[in-house]
């Protein structure tokens, strides 16, 4: 991709290297000196640094415009205006010559950081001569429009999948709560009629595991997959099925790791305490986890979903200054309110289905976005020409 001090070559037929004052009016945002003590629950789209999070009395804009953000954490990030608008400091702002330019071919040039030549290392900041003298890809107007209107319908369906995501996850916390009692019974509250209050270790078995030692090289890469902290982001998925690493029956026969069946729900008492999965096909774990393998009274996937439920009073628990740890006392007199079986599954299974419409909303996300990223290489290069 592009650099903004460096002139484009290689251009297609028709397209020209110009630079962002020629086809642009540049100038430093907060001109009305407002700053986020102005900010009101309703009124003019107000433009910080951090980009569009409140709104103003005044307006200092209507037309189409880029605000970039030009100092801080964001640095690089621009944002596009939506009619009226307003800016503090820390920001630039880039009004297209809309007989040259379009402002949404423009952002999906400049909305990208590495883009830009930025200065300062703890404290980025983009000078206001690089913003003016950035060097831009110029297309003929009618093309600017029709790349960026390729590139607009992939950001319409990413915004539907985010907001299917979004939803998703509101139903997913408010089922939590309604159905996953998290400690009410402290407070002498009652239970739901044909629920009962049992010690966990009642209900399941409780495992755990070890470290065989790293020093032999026997007891490791043997076939059998061995949950760490190496897989903390494999975790709250509702299941894990490989692991970062793998270690050897000679391993387990000569160290306390157990390998466990298929099934268990690990949950990790160290470190990202609270975070659990089920365990797909047979598998060890480190001492860091605990392993539940559950008994006739309990549903693995109501286990999973309690846990996560409880996440809140884990942390809550876990203390040490260097790692946090939850120790086994707590797990030994931990209790579960549970409903009948048949009850459990049900649950488990309504949770099931929206955690999996999660899941394919974080795919259809991560789909779209690698779509867009090889039609910007593409488009915003011209090495694809889009129709007239």
């Amino acid at each position: 991709m592009f650099r903004s001090n460096v002139p484009p070559g290689d251009l297609p037929d028709g397209w020209r290297s110009k630079q962002l004052r020629d086809v642009a009016v540049i100038h430093g945002g907060g001109r009305l000196g407002l700053t986020k003590a102005d900010y009101v629950q309703q009124g003019v789209k107000a433009y910080s640094a951090a980009g569009p999070d409140g709104y103003v009395v005044q307006q200092e804009g209507v037309e189409p415009s880029i605000i970039l953000s030009s100092i801080g954490a964001r640095c690089g990030k621009s944002f596009l205006t939506d009619g009226a608008w307003a800016t503090l400091a820390n920001t630039q702002v880039i009004t297209p010559d809309r007989s040259v330019s379009e402002a949404s071919y423009l952002i999906a040039l400049l909305d990208n950081e590495s883009y830009w030549n930025r200065s300062g290392s703890a404290q980025p900041f983009i000078k206001p001569s690089d913003v003016k003298g950035a060097w831009v890809p110029l297309p003929p107007l009618h093309e600017q429009r029709r790349i960026a209107e390729v590139l607009r319908s992939v950001d319409d369906a990413i915004a539907i999948e985010r907001q299917c995501w979004a939803q998703s996850t509101k139903v997913r916390a408010s089922l939590l709560q309604e159905h996953f009692h998290m400690g009410d019974w402290a407070n002498d509250l009652p239970l739901p009629e044909g629920w009962q209050l049992s010690l966990l270790d009642s209900v399941a078995v409780r495992g755990s595991g070890h470290t065989p030692n790293k020093k032999v090289p026997e007891y490791w890469d043997g076939g059998i997959r061995w949950v760490s902290l190496q897989d903390t982001k494999r975790l709250d998925q509702v299941y894990i099925a490989d692991t970062s690493q793998q270690i050897s029956a000679l391993g387990i026969d000569n160290s306390s790791a157990v390998l466990h069946p298929d099934g268990v729900v690990v949950i990790s008492r160290d470190a990202t305490v609270g975070r659990s999965a089920i365990t797909i096909g047979q598998m060890a774990v480190s001492q860091h986890f605990i392993a539940y393998r559950c008994g006739p009274k309990l549903d693995n996937h109501y286990l999973y979903y309690w846990l996560q439920r409880m996440k809140p009073v884990f942390e809550r628990i876990g203390a040490g200054s260097t790692i946090k740890t939850i120790g086994l006392p707590f797990f030994k007199g931990l209790r579960i309110a549970l409903p009948p079986i048949e009850v459990q599954t049900e649950v488990a299974g309504v949770m099931l289905d929206v955690d999996l419409g999660i899941m394919a909303c974080e795919k259809a996300i991560a789909s779209l976005s690698g779509t867009k990223a090889s039609l910007m290489s593409d488009l915003l290069s011209g090495r694809v020409r889009v129709p007239a």
